[in-house]
């Protein structure tokens, strides 16, 4: 049991050895022990299970020489008919080689690498079990080393027992890039067990391209002119300029702002959408060049006749300062989704920062005519928040339908594009072509961008795929330091939810139209403003609420008893998110809890 969860580790082999046994001839003299190898064919595979559930499963590499040790016990003659028979008992232990003696309690060390390349200054862990024989079932301390000094190594927990999962992690924040070797070694009673791990570190100066709106969903029939950010942003140093390019999909006219400047750095682009362009899903893929150094992402936008919202955010990139900032915006309801129903918003902060995150306040403003909603999440600066670009992702989840959207909004110390080095950009900046090609690859972005033909291996999304079957295509990473929450090794994130001053009312309770405010379905451009530090005062309109909690499901539940069933657990990121099968995601916390993403 670890943190009130049960867990079990199982092994299954099909190993086969021909000839058994007759292939050796044993001493038959009584308490010999002695060792031998016999060659076997097929394989060993392990995997683990949390609550009923598989977290993990991998081969275990054998080399088809299994070590085998042997005691002769003792000689017993049986009668059987007219004949005497001598039996011999004998033990076989099938284990480490060196240990040759039966009767010694032994363990060693099995490993898991979830991935194997740390990239951007983020953490490299390694999951361990501590396997047992002969009824080993003592506690071994757990320690780690690196084949280069210079960076911090973490153990969690320092001990482990028989079949429990700990973690060994490495802050490769300030290690340069290359090949590095984990050595991990479990000691008990003066005996050592080691294994050895490689991973590569990739901590070149780079760039990172992100589209703050990955996902844009909107009522078809409808002309759109939707503003959306893209923000360049600097790895590990980086100091060189980056250009940007866009590629639309027929039908659609953009333009962008800004065409090239120093990183950080945000290019806004203007889509215009017509009313005539058939419902589906669009790709619009945006590429980062610098030099030789080529990265992309794309936007996608959906037009649907389905229940649906989109976030509208107002100042995407501001510069970071003592005193309160302020994210204002509003969840516009479209094709009669009822906001109404209640909702949440998660705020999650890269890198990670705990003292930024316990400042933030979420406040719901009236509910409009129209049903959308705004709000505004006000967070406090002081000199204890250290200065460094946060991207500032909000996740909002409505209970109607349970649909998900995220926007991000760019807190930096210094940008190219507010103090006004950045390049305009001008018509060439923006090209048509079939994106529905794009592969998230750099070669099939650039290809699209030049109108190059792409082979087509899937079916296009411009086809007509319905909006509630799209998935967010960008990954939030949150943070650049480690945490470690129990056996779960893992990159922290803290979710902040508006609470309301009555615990017993909900979003249908609460009076929505008293002040309404007529919002119009064309979203405008907004001009370039400049950065000043926000006011509390000025940060919170008329009529301000605190929300409400959801009304309809938990947010966090205390133990796996309480998740809904027929889920599965996914490990691949190095925290543990246990998947509904309607893809609602909840995130393990060190106490056992699961938290509701």
């Amino acid at each position: 049991m670890s943190g009130g969860i049960s867990d079990k580790t199982v092994f299954r082999s099909d190993l086969i050895f021909a000839n058994g046994m007759d292939a050796f001839n044993f001493p038959i003299v009584e308490g010999t022990v002695w060792g031998d190898a016999a060659v076997g064919a097929g394989s060993i595979s392990m995997s683990t299970e949390v609550g009923g559930c598989e977290l993990f499963s991998f081969d275990i590499p054998v080399t088809d020489a299994l070590p085998l040790n042997y005691r002769h016990l003792s000689t017993q003659d049986f009668t059987v008919g007219m004949d005497t028979v001598t039996a011999h008992g004998v033990q076989v232990f099938a284990g480490r080689e060196g240990n040759n003696d039966w009767a010694t309690p032994d363990f060693t060390l099995l490993q898991s690498v979830p991935d194997d390349v740390a990239k951007m200054g983020l953490p490299f862990a390694v999951w361990v079990n501590v396997v047992g024989f002969n009824e080993f079932d003592s506690t071994v301390d757990m320690s780690g080393s690196l084949s280069t000094a210079g960076a911090p190594v973490f153990v969690e927990p320092s001990q482990l027992t028989i079949d429990e999962v700990g973690a060994v992690v490495v802050d490769t924040m300030n290690l340069s890039s290359g090949e590095y070797t984990l050595t991990v070694t479990g000691t008990n009673a003066g005996a050592e067990r080691s294994v050895t791990v490689s991973f590569t570190v990739e901590n070149d100066p780079d760039f990172e391209l992100v589209t703050m709106d990955p996902w844009i969903v909107l009522p078809q029939g409808v002309p759109w002119v939707i503003p959306t950010p893209i923000f360049l942003e600097p790895v590990n140093g980086f100091g060189a300029d980056v250009s940007v390019s866009v590629t639309v999909p027929d039908g659609v006219t953009a333009q962008l702002d800004f065409a090239s400047g120093s990183t950080p750095f945000m290019s806004i682009l203007t889509l215009t959408i017509p009313a005539n362009l058939s419902a589906g899903d669009y790709t619009v893929i945006v590429t980062g060049t610098a030099g030789s150094t080529v990265h992309s992402d794309e936007i996608t936008f959906t037009l649907t006749s389905l229940p649906e919202f989109s976030l509208d955010i107002e100042d995407r990139e501001q510069i970071i300062v003592n005193g309160a900032m302020s994210v204002s915006g509003v969840i516009n309801a479209h094709n009669g989704l009822d906001l109404a129903l209640g909702g949440a918003l998660d705020v999650f902060i890269e890198p990670y920062n705990q003292a930024l995150l316990d400042s933030a306040v979420i406040e719901w403003g009236v509910m409009t005519t129209d049903g959308d909603l705004p709000f505004t999440v006000v967070f406090t600066v002081d000199d204890t928040i250290d200065r460094n670009e946060y991207t500032v992702n909000l996740n909002v989840i409505a209970l109607d339908g349970g649909v998900t959207h995220t926007a991000s909004v760019a807190f930096v110390t210094e940008s190219s594009t507010l103090d006004g080095t950045a390049v305009a950009a001008d018509a060439s900046a923006v090209v048509s072509g079939n994106t529905s090609q794009y592969d998230g690859t750099e070669e099939t972005a650039i290809a699209i961008n030049n109108g190059e033909d792409v082979e087509d291996d899937e079916e296009s999304s411009d086809s007509t795929a319905s909006g509630d079957d799209k998935e967010s295509n960008t990954a939030l990473i949150v943070g650049s330091s480690i945490g470690i929450i129990g056996i779960i090794v893992g990159i922290a994130v803290v979710v902040l939810r508006g609470r309301s001053e009555s615990s017993d009312k909900d979003f249908s309770q609460q009076a929505w139209n008293d002040e309404p405010v007529v919002q119009q379905p064309m979203m405008q451009t907004q001009p370039q403003q400049p950065v000043q530090q926000m006011q509390p005062a000025l940060a919170v309109p008329a009529g301000v609420t605190t929300a409400p909690p959801p009304p309809a499901q938990p947010t966090t539940v205390a133990d796996y008893t309480g998740l809904p069933p027929g889920g599965t657990y996914d490990q691949s990121t190095g925290q543990t998110i246990y998947i509904q099968p309607d893809g609602v995601q909840w995130q393990m916390m060190g106490d056992g809890s699961f938290n509701r993403l």
